[in-house]
């Protein structure tokens, strides 16, 4: 269920409006540090669990469904790609399911 990554999106929105790097450089690089994580938030239970995925960058912060798993784009330290997250079983893969260079920024799947 998608309502459950709402604060996937929200830590995401946090990080793009924060001050930059460049108005103070002895600050952290808010777009290329990894500082987001992926998490599952159950807004009914009121739960929140941090999945198994490498911390990202804003420039890999992309949450999209692809059939019945959530899709995570990631800008990892070691692993750039796509992470994927099943919530009805709870599994996450450990691995990026497709590796990317440069930026996993956006992922659409357009039903058939």
């Amino acid at each position: 269920n998608l309502n459950k990554l709402l604060i996937r999106i929200l830590l995401h929105l946090q990080v793009e409006f924060s001050p930059s790097y460049w108005a103070n450089p002895t600050s952290p690089n808010w777009f290329t540090d990894k500082s987001l994580i992926s998490v599952e938030m159950d807004i009914y239970n009121k739960t929140v669990k941090k999945l198994p995925i490498p911390m990202t960058s804003s420039f890999g912060g992309a949450v999209e469904k692809y059939k019945n798993l959530i899709v995570f784009a990631i800008n990892g330290r070691n692993d750039v790609g796509f992470y994927t997250h099943n919530p009805a079983t709870g599994e996450t893969s450990s691995d990026a399911v497709v590796k990317v260079d440069g930026a996993p920024a956006y992922f659409h799947w357009f039903e058939n």
